[in-house]
């Protein structure tokens, strides 16, 4: 007969361990309260289902509460004496049957478990019995197991070879040079953060970070061409800005391979630009000429939003500025220590004009 369990007896334990350790704790206090009892399969699975049910009312309960233990005792008091409910097939006895009664008093030399007959008796059954067999015994095994049982299960049926069973415990894939990049950006990492990340990942044996030597390369391939350098500015050519921008959305996105573009399919691109003035502090920055000073900061910048192939009718997006209003994805065009004036923004603004104008936008 199953002894009464209270449900305050079960809380009690749900409340002392932890979130990750109560399932564990609640089995191990019922299994001890019914030590006398021969449990079965059945049995055990149906307390389990027993188990995790009362845990998630519980959990529900205590939310409602505030997570307050003398709240939930005094306003659960009267659920706390009920007794836990069991189904009818938790601890039925297994009758001894009279072959099993005859066969223990039977003389001769004894069976021994199948566990202490080591490989012959395992070499016997697959003589006896086909492969079919086998495997369909291990099928309805496992058919009751968890997720990983049948994820083990799926993966033999699917896959019989050796070097494909190990399918599911291959280690996960290097991150590539642009993806450890896009991860040194976005968290501002330093060199030697990111090496040290990489080390504590590689302790726990999952090398997934590229070498920091690679991941310098990949970021050299960012660098544009035909960048001219002054006392007082610093320029990018525009076309070769335009040009290395949609080479690397191109390749960093893998455009052309997942769209399988024809070579007769036009690919767009479209770009917001322009130009503003700042003040800064005044830097110790010795200029050869002596009317130029550092306090006042003019720049003209380009940010791609949109790049699609086909018409403006009928296009396909291939790549979309998620955030266009934020500087991370702002290419700096042209930058001079200048104070902005009406005059500096009108030259500026017609010489960007001219050159976007003159672009060669067919490659």
């Amino acid at each position: 007969m199953m002894p009464p369990i209270s449900c305050k007896s079960l809380f009690d334990t749900w409340v002392e361990n932890r979130k990750d350790l109560r399932f564990d704790a609640m089995f191990d206090f019922v299994l001890q309260q019914v030590a006398k009892l021969p449990p079965t399969d059945t049995s055990v699975q149906s307390i389990k289902a027993t188990v995790g049910n009362f845990s998630q009312i519980v959990y529900k309960k205590w939310e409602k509460v505030a997570r307050h233990r003398e709240q939930f005792l005094n306003y659960y008091s009267t659920w706390l004496q009920e007794n836990i409910k069991f189904s009818e097939d938790v601890f039925e006895a297994q009758p001894c049957t009279a072959m099993q009664e005859s066969a223990s008093n039977m003389p001769g030399r004894p069976n021994k478990p199948f566990s202490a007959c080591g490989l012959l008796k395992l070499k016997g059954l697959l003589d006896s019995v086909s492969q079919e067999e086998l495997s369909m015994a291990t099928e309805m095994t496992l058919r009751t197991g968890k997720e990983i049982q049948q994820l083990l299960l799926k993966n033999f049926v699917l896959h019989p070879q050796k070097e494909a069973r190990k399918s599911l415990y291959q280690k996960p894939e290097f991150l590539s040079t642009d993806e450890a990049l896009a991860v040194i950006v976005d968290t501002n990492l330093s060199p030697n953060d990111y090496k040290c990340i990489r080390q504590w990942v590689k302790d726990i044996n999952c090398k997934c970070f590229q070498p920091y030597y690679k991941v310098k390369e990949s970021k050299l391939l960012c660098y544009t061409p035909g960048i001219v350098i002054t006392e007082n500015s610093a320029e990018i050519a525009l076309q070769s800005l335009i040009d290395h921008t949609v080479t690397r959305l191109c390749h960093v996105q893998h455009v052309l391979e997942t769209q399988h573009l024809l070579e007769t399919k036009p690919l767009n691109i479209i770009i917001k630009w322009g130009c503003e003035g700042a003040v800064q502090s005044k830097y110790k920055q010795n200029f050869c000429e002596d009317n130029l000073i550092d306090r006042s900061l003019f720049s003209s910048s380009m940010a791609p939003l949109q790049m699609y192939s086909g018409t403006e009718e009928f296009k396909t997006i291939l790549w979309q500025n998620p955030a266009p209003s934020s500087t991370t994805l702002y290419r700096p065009i042209k930058f001079l220590f200048a104070k902005e004036s009406v005059k500096l923004i009108t030259t500026e603004v017609g010489e960007l004009g001219n050159k976007l104008q003159h672009l060669c936008l067919q490659k």
